[in-house]
């Protein structure tokens, strides 16, 4: 599915699959639908809602915004299935899930599902701006976040086994708040919400205040993680 330059688009209740399942997502450092062939990509498009779909055997992304700025995106109880017998490190686990990097993307993902991936869940870029809340990543062989000039506020969420939370080398404006805390009320008109990391995860610490900042009064409301963790059951298509 691609949307370019659209307005007031939905997708509900579907399952893309099997889309070249075989072509890797290697050397790609800008989005071009004729090369990477995503499962859903949007490109200049606004008020965008894509809820309960299911991807699974994906060869390249699940999941692209960019070049061209989206506006108003909301995806929410997504299921990203990252199980694949062609994977980059022949391991079983999708690498490159999903990729945020429309200039300027302003971008809600809530209630979405992220499981058995091995990095970039998201790669973030071009100045987006992402409000990540609620979300579960589940096994994650390698890591979650990775970007460079983006903002995004991660709360509410859990990471269980996962791996690398973020990336060392990351350079995205990232907040994450380590408990209930009033530091972003200001900006959101409440408190941050702790995210939840069990399993074996990795430490996952993002102390930019520009993140919250940047995403303000546009933050949707979100629950403690201890809620969310019924989501592996109810994301992705459920029809």
């Amino acid at each position: 599915m691609r949307s370019a330059s659209s307005t007031r688009t939905s997708l509900g209740e579907e399952t893309v699959s099997d889309v070249y399942p075989t072509c890797l997502p290697e050397g790609i450092t800008k989005f071009d639908s004729n090369i990477t062939h995503p499962a859903i990509a949007l490109d200049g498009s606004s008020n965008v809602w894509i809820s309960h779909v299911t991807t699974s055997l994906i060869g390249r992304q699940h999941i692209v915004t960019g070049n061209t700025k989206n506006t108003g995106v909301t995806i929410s109880d997504h299921f990203i299935n990252g199980t694949t017998s062609w994977s980059a490190s022949c391991n079983s686990y999708h690498y490159w899930a999903v990729f945020m990097t429309g200039e300027f993307d302003t971008i809600t993902f809530k209630n979405n599902y992220i499981y058995h991936t091995g990095g970039r869940a998201p790669k973030l870029g071009g100045a987006a701006v992402v409000h990540m809340a609620n979300n579960y990543w589940d096994d994650i062989d390698g890591h979650a976040f990775e970007g460079e000039n983006a903002y995004a506020l991660v709360e509410g969420n859990v990471f269980d086994n996962v791996k690398v939370p973020v990336m060392s080398d990351n350079t995205a404006a990232i907040y994450t708040p380590v408990a209930d805390d009033a530091a972003c009320e200001a900006a959101l008109g409440r408190a941050c919400v702790v995210n939840s990391v069990v399993g074996s995860s990795g430490e996952f610490r993002g102390v930019d205040a520009s993140a919250y900042s940047h995403v303000g009064k546009n933050a949707v409301d979100v629950v403690a993680a201890s809620e969310i963790e019924g989501i592996p059951g109810t994301a992705g298509n459920t029809l």
